[in-house]
């Protein structure tokens, strides 16, 4: 149980500090705006870390929620795609 609770603290620190890094890239281009048609797709894929790390730190929380987050993942990974 003390195993899990440290797993899900190092997690979360992973997905906070991953979750800041890339909200710090994202403000500078959008700051910085001058390509805009380059730079919404830029945003997009930056947007993909978070969503991920999210998505997979409450997989790894709540397991019978795993294949909707799946599916959450994916369909905005189709999107960036697109």
């Amino acid at each position: 149980q003390e195993h899990q609770a440290t797993l899900y603290h190092l997690a979360g620190t992973f997905v906070l500090i991953g979750g800041l890094i890339t909200m710090f890239h994202m403000r500078q281009h959008m700051e910085n705006m001058h390509v805009s048609s380059v730079q919404r797709k830029i945003l997009a894929i930056l947007a993909m870390s978070p969503i991920y790390s999210l998505t997979s730190f409450l997989s790894l929380v709540f397991p019978s929620m795993s294949e909707k987050l799946s599916i959450i993942k994916d369909c905005y990974e189709a999107y960036v795609i697109y």
